[in-house]
């Protein structure tokens, strides 16, 4: 069964398989719901949300965020130190990093100056294992949530999957990476934009927009982690081999045609 629905700032499709309709029908639901909290509380754009709150007054006084939000930003400064700075959600501000972010005991967070966070590279990546954790806890065995790009398996793979991507920085056998990796993610240069924020994305470091003749896809542990490294992988290019390894994961490429990244 399929159903689309728009989030994140592209359309979300989830396929499951229970032998019961309306239960099927209800986790695909509680899915959907699931993200659409996530996409709340992590959105740029919306006042209300724990991002918007943090840049509104964390360089003033601590605040607490969900647990989510917490989580995401954990990961995200784990990546910001992998890469010296290179994966930076606080790339908007002018003079602030992700190391002027604290982050404290019961999800609190503070800054150490006003700074204006992004999670758009990789908090729908977060949102999508969240799906397949809410479709599993609703006994579903068997399922696939697919946001733009972000997919991530539950119970069967499908094996050929990766056939249209060559291999570039790895030689593992393909088959073999979509059995023991569940979840992928892919990035466009001709679509460089995180989808929660609907802005272009930029070198953490340098603070350029990011320009590659290249489609990244990353397959990896989790989502959120393939979300993530798409844009590293097109940062780094073929250097981005250590950091693959080291977060076991792989990338492919292929190139994008009548792209024009000298603009």
């Amino acid at each position: 069964m399929r159903r689309c629905k728009p989030a994140l700032g592209t359309f979300v499709e989830i396929t499951a398989q229970h032998t019961t309709i309306h239960l099927k029908q209800r986790a695909i639901q509680a899915a959907f719901d699931r993200i659409n909290d996530l996409e709340v509380k992590m959105s740029l754009h919306c006042p209300d949300s724990d991002v918007s709150q943090l840049n509104a007054v964390a360089h003033e006084k601590e605040l607490a965020v969900s647990h989510e939000t917490y989580t995401v930003l954990q990961e995200s400064l784990r990546l910001f130190e992998l890469t010296n700075g290179l994966f930076d959600i606080a790339y908007k501000s002018q003079n602030g990093t992700s190391r002027d972010i604290v982050l404290l005991p019961n999800n609190q967070v503070t800054f150490l100056k006003p700074l204006t966070l992004d999670l758009g590279g990789i908090a729908k990546g977060y949102a999508v294992d969240e799906a397949i954790a809410t479709l599993a806890h609703h006994g579903i065995k068997n399922a696939c949530v697919n946001a733009g790009g972000d997919l991530r398996y539950l119970g069967k793979t499908p094996p050929l999957i990766w056939t249209r991507y060559a291999p570039h920085y790895y030689e593992q056998s393909q088959e073999v990476w979509v059995k023991e990796h569940k979840a992928m993610a892919t990035s466009f240069p001709s679509e460089n934009r995180d989808d929660l924020s609907a802005t272009t994305y930029k070198n953490g470091a340098t603070r350029q927009t990011l320009h590659s003749p290249m489609a990244i896809t990353v397959v990896a542990k989790t989502c959120l982690l393939a979300d993530a490294l798409t844009k590293l992988v097109m940062i780094m290019g073929e250097s981005s081999e250590t950091l693959l390894n080291q977060l076991n994961a792989v990338a492919f490429v292929r190139p994008v045609e009548g792209l024009n990244t000298d603009e």
